[in-house]
Parts: structure tokens; C-alpha cells; sequence
């Protein structure tokens, strides 16, 4: 048979806990408001001073998780675990060193979203590249760095590789140059075709006149010359893309070489129909027309047993 339980044995055993537990509870429940409280307020501070939305959620959320984990010591010592808190505070040194160790990627991570919190090198909806990732920001929080790129896919970048890598902010004001190359025939005066293409391209309006479009010979290819194009957008006064406006340009440019009549070049090549006869006019191209005299092409021997 199990032993009768004594009502006033077990009472002095539990009693005296359901009270600590009922102060816990109602501490728990405070810290748990005052941490909501702490953090609308510090966001509405910060918001006064103009921070970045990246980093009014950064620090508001670690105002909250400090509210919280002061009033989790309180509840443990409203408990009765006063020295249990007094120890983990005591052995923190200790403790920080042997999560430091276990928890090393983490730690760095933390340490470097602070650092990026402070030194603010971007914004929610900076266009940015970390790496071979390059996106718009969505967040920062405590370990990561959430972008969006530009074909939809959501990326998280550790905060260390954020603060370790080179880190390119695309938009800190709102400056860009894209580029691009087109090829025109040696024939064509480069200097009249690179007039033409300034002109055309400077005349789009999402194109800034002050940087001034650039183009330059950029190489001498092996069957065209190659012209350079730069030009230069803002992106915080369009609504549309870069490559949106670099398709325009690309457009211009093409509109007018063909309509100065300047040739746009390409890799080709002329076949030519070789015939065993003595008329050198046998030697032509595959489309039937005679080459020129200064062609330096060979007569082509009478007997075709000599070509052997």
C-alpha cells in the first residue's frame, strides 16, 4: 500500500512556493508589458532623431529583450532563486567565454549587426551588393541581413560577411553609371559617330545632363571599331529601373547610326567561289559580284591538275 501523504506536511512543503510562484508570474507578466512599452517608445524616440527604419527596429528590439531578461532575474528571485541569478550574473565572465567558444559564427554575427547599427551603411530599400549577392534591403536584425534580389529570391547575409567583405551601397546617392558597348565599321569616322551617340542619349530624359554622357573608342577589334557609352541616372528622381533606361539609350544610339548612315559592324565573313579558269574575274564572292582590282587575290591556273 503507498504510504498516507500527512496534508499539513505536504502544505509546509508547497505553500509556502505558491505565493513566490504567483509574485514570478505577475513579474513576468509586467516585464512582458514594460518590454512592449520600452519598445514603442524607443522606436518613437529614435524615429525623432531620424534613424533609419533598419535601425529603429535593431535597437527598440534590443531595448526589449534587455526588459525582458531583467525582469526574468526578478522572477527568479521572487521565487526564492535569488542566489541562482546572483550566479549566473557572477559566472557571466565564465559563461560568455565558454558560449563564446560554442557559439563563435553566432557571437560574431551579433557583434557585427551592433556595429552595423552604428555605423549605418545603409537604409531599408538601398539597392546593395555583399559578395556575389546583391539586392534591395528588407530588415536588419541581430544575425542577418535581409535583401530581396532583383529576380525575386529573399536572402539572408550574416552580418559578419557584411562587415568582413567589401560592401557596395548602389544608392547612397542615388548615383548610377551604367555603360555599354557598340561596334561600327572601320569606314565611319569614330569621332562623328561618338557626336551623334552623345547627342542622342544625352537627349533622353532620364538621362542627366550634368554628369554629361560619355562615349569613347574603347578598342579597335579585329572587323569593327568598338565605342564605349556611359552615361549617368538618378535613381531618387525616376520611377523606373536602370536597365530600363539603359534599354532606351541602347535605342537612341541604334536610331541614330542607322539614320547618319553609319554601319553597325559584326563578326562576318565573305565565302568566295574559287573556278579553274583563266578569267580572273572566276574569283568572286559567293553572291556573284567581282572583286575589287586591289583585292590582291591570285589568277587561278588554267589547268586544274596544276592546283594538285
Amino acid at each position: 500500500m503507498d504510504p498516507i501523504v500527512d496534508p499539513t506536511l505536504w502544505w509546509a512543503r508547497v505553500g509556502p512556493w505558491i505565493p513566490r510562484g504567483i509574485a514570478a508570474s505577475f513579474v513576468l507578466i509586467v516585464a512582458w508589458a514594460a518590454s512592449r512599452i520600452v519598445h514603442r517608445t524607443v522606436e518613437a524616440l529614435l524615429r525623432r532623431g531620424r534613424f533609419a527604419a533598419t535601425h529603429l527596429a535593431f535597437f527598440a528590439g534590443v531595448a526589449r529583450w534587455a526588459v525582458l531578461a531583467v525582469g526574468f532575474a526578478i522572477a527568479l528571485d521572487a521565487l526564492g532563486l535569488g542566489g541562482l541569478a546572483t550566479g549566473v550574473m557572477a559566472g557571466g565572465g565564465v559563461t560568455a567565454v565558454v558560449l563564446g567558444f560554442a557559439f563563435r559564427e553566432i557571437g560574431e554575427n551579433l557583434l557585427a549587426g551592433v556595429l552595423l547599427a552604428f555605423s549605418r551603411p545603409f537604409q531599408v530599400g538601398d539597392y546593395v551588393r555583399s559578395g556575389e549577392m546583391e539586392g534591395r534591403v528588407r530588415d536588419l536584425d541581430l544575425r542577418t541581413v535581409h535583401i530581396r534580389t532583383a529576380d525575386g529570391r529573399d536572402v539572408w547575409i550574416p552580418n559578419a560577411q557584411v562587415v568582413n567583405q567589401p560592401f557596395v551601397n548602389f544608392t547612397v546617392d542615388g548615383l548610377r553609371r551604367p555603360s555599354f558597348d557598340v561596334g561600327i565599321d572601320y569606314a565611319d569616322d569614330p569621332q562623328a559617330a561618338c557626336a551623334q551617340i552623345s547627342e542622342a542619349v544625352a537627349a533622353l530624359p532620364d538621362v542627366l545632363d550634368d554628369p554629361a554622357p560619355r562615349v569613347v573608342v574603347a578598342a579597335l577589334d579585329g572587323s569593327w571599331v568598338t565605342l564605349r557609352v556611359s552615361l549617368w541616372v538618378d535613381t531618387t528622381r525616376i520611377d523606373r529601373t536602370v536597365p530600363e533606361v539603359l534599354s532606351d539609350a541602347m535605342i537612341a544610339c541604334r536610331a541614330a547610326l542607322r539614320g547618319s548612315g553609319v554601319t553597325l559592324s559584326c563578326d562576318t565573313t565573305t565565302a568566295i567561289v574559287i573556278q579553274p579558269s583563266g578569267d580572273p574575274g572566276s574569283l568572286r564572292p559567293a553572291g556573284g559580284a567581282p572583286p575589287r582590282a586591289d583585292a590582291g587575290l591570285a589568277e587561278a591556273p588554267e589547268d586544274s591538275s596544276a592546283a594538285q
